[in-house]
């Protein structure tokens, strides 16, 4: 039977740094993809990746007594696998 070992962290978005940063190592920043990519190349597949946090962006237009807004994803929780 196999064996699994996971990693779970939040990404997130510092406006300071105007860049993503992995939130158990701090010293890993940049794009989204430029953080997760390496993991594969360490034997983890990357299972979830979901919203954790948003934020109400600019408001877009209205229908009727409705303000319509655009919402900003500000973190994500990303959970991956691999065999032990």
């Amino acid at each position: 039977m196999d064996t699994w070992e996971y990693l779970s962290f939040r990404l997130y978005w510092d406006a300071n740094l105007e860049k993503w940063v992995r939130g158990d190592d701090k010293t890993k920043t940049g794009s989204v993809t430029a953080i997760l990519n390496p993991l594969g190349g360490q034997g983890w597949e990357l299972v979830a990746l979901n919203i954790e946090y948003q934020e109400k962006g600019n408001v877009v237009g209205e229908r009727g007594n409705m303000i319509v807004a655009s919402w900003e994803t500000t973190a994500y929780r990303a959970v991956f696998k691999r065999k032990r």
